[in-house]
């Protein structure tokens, strides 16, 4: 009769066996493996990208203003083609590529200086360590900016001159080349028309106002009176014409009377606190004297007038301040009355 034997915690001895030989099997084929090398399993498929093309994203006014100051913003882009692990093809277009030194310059700097110029460079961000992870223009207002420098380009004179922007495409993916962002890989270039500018200012006065015995209408108006830009000060001189009419009276017959304010105009051009460009307007009314005459026959016969001798109703706006592109500006005044200045921004033809 065949017996188990057991050890003292009653655990089977020969039911072990099998299990040891087993370790030792494996202990033995581990021993004989020291010293080689053990393949590396593939890694999975990854994104492939097939072709790049590397751009710049440029937004600076064709034409600007002589004496004016104004932005270049760029932002270096790549497109990419390629094939997903899954075989789909991928079409990326306009992703940002930050950290890439950008010179800029301009040919004739009698027209026109560029700041910072070549050789000096700027660039924002870190180049990124894989093309596919960047962000895409879309998103760049809302990363605040992400990847875009700024220049500034000074308007000079009247004429035309050339900018050019250069940014080299890091050899990281440039294939052992020299190839920059832009057409043909190539530096990117493009004209640049200095004219000599003015402003247009316009107002339009209004008040209406009921009298026990009458109603008055007052309306005043000076349009596009020329606002002209000299050695980076502004200088014009208009006149604002008012018409005043009284009536609703049917005892009275009313004539419509008309005034004048002289407007001398100064300027300046100013930032606001985030660097905006900006065109501050400073008025410097003249007097007005207005009469408006009346005739009335309650009780008799009986003469009278609406008159209007000293600072326009206008005068308590003596300063406006407009973006530099043009705009306009409203104003309540005192008893209801209202006041809407408008600056235009007006190129000369031919640029003299």
């Amino acid at each position: 009769m065949f017996r188990n034997s057991h050890d003292a915690k009653g655990v089977s001895v020969h039911a072990l066996l099998p299990r040891a030989i087993v370790l030792i099997l494996m202990f033995i084929i581990n021993l004989g493996s020291v010293g080689q090398t053990i393949p590396a399993q593939a890694a999975p498929p990854a994104d492939e990208i097939t072709n790049m093309r590397f751009h710049l994203n440029i937004f600076y006014p064709v034409t600007l203003c002589a004496g004016r100051e104004e932005s270049i913003r760029v932002t270096p882009l790549v497109d990419l083609d390629g094939k997903r692990e899954d075989g789909q093809r991928f079409n990326y277009k306009g992703r940002i590529v930050p950290g890439v030194p950008i010179t800029a310059e301009i040919t004739d700097k009698n027209i026109a200086t560029v700041e910072p110029a070549k050789p000096q460079s700027q660039k924002s961000g870190s180049l990124p360590g894989d093309l596919l992870a960047t962000s895409s223009l879309e998103n760049q207002e809302r990363l605040g900016g992400f990847g875009e420098v700024v220049f500034k380009i000074k308007a000079k004179k009247a004429g035309t001159t050339t900018l050019y922007l250069t940014a080299k495409v890091p050899s990281l993916w440039s294939g052992g080349g020299e190839k920059y962002f832009g057409p043909q890989g190539m530096p990117v270039g493009g004209p640049i028309k200095v004219v000599n500018c003015k402003y247009e200012v316009t107002m339009i006065y209004k008040w209406q106002y009921s009298f026990p015995a009458a109603n008055m209408w007052v309306i005043g108006t000076m349009n596009k009176v020329p606002l002209k830009i000299e050695s980076e000060s502004l200088t014009g001189t208009g006149q604002i014409n008012f018409m005043q009419v009284v009536g609703g009276n049917p005892n009275c017959t009313y004539t419509i009377s008309t005034g004048k304010s002289s407007v001398d105009m100064t300027g300046s051009f100013v930032q606001d606190p985030s660097g905006k460009g900006q065109v501050k307007v400073t008025f410097n009314y003249g007097a007005l004297s207005q009469v408006t005459p009346a005739t009335c026959t309650i009780l008799g016969t009986r003469s009278a007038s609406a008159n209007w001798n000293g600072p326009p109703p206008v005068a308590s706006v003596p300063t406006v301040v407009f973006p530099d592109e043009g705009g306009s500006a409203n104003f309540m005044l005192p008893l209801g009355a209202s006041l809407k200045i408008t600056l235009k921004q007006i190129p000369e033809q031919g640029g003299k």
